[in-house]
């Protein structure tokens, strides 16, 4: 069971990098919650990825994995059911998508 505690996304204005994460996340997320999963590892990913194939218009997802070599990633990719993209550049983010990983 999940116990979501419900955060605003702040910008810093000190680093251009974070207003840019910052708008790329608010254009993905559009007027839905936002699940952010850092430094998560393989069980908590497997975890999560289980609920969001079986509620996905629940909220959206956003992963940055622990481990950030190719195969993990490709491990990461290939567990959801639903649309979810790897994305280097948050520019890049598919506003479709349930869920989106780096």
């Amino acid at each position: 069971m999940f116990h979501l505690r419900r955060h605003k996304i702040r910008q810093s204005n000190s680093d251009s990098r974070y207003g840019q994460r910052y708008s790329s996340l608010e254009k993905f997320r559009g007027s839905e919650k936002i699940f952010l999963a850092g430094s998560s590892w393989r069980q908590d990913e497997e975890i999560i990825a289980e609920y969001i194939n079986n509620f996905p218009s629940v909220m959206k997802w956003v992963f940055a994995p622990h481990e950030i070599d190719k195969s993990n990633i490709e491990r990461l990719g290939a567990l959801f059911k639903v649309k979810c993209v790897r994305s280097q550049n948050t520019s890049e983010i598919s506003t479709d998508a349930r869920c989106t990983y780096n």
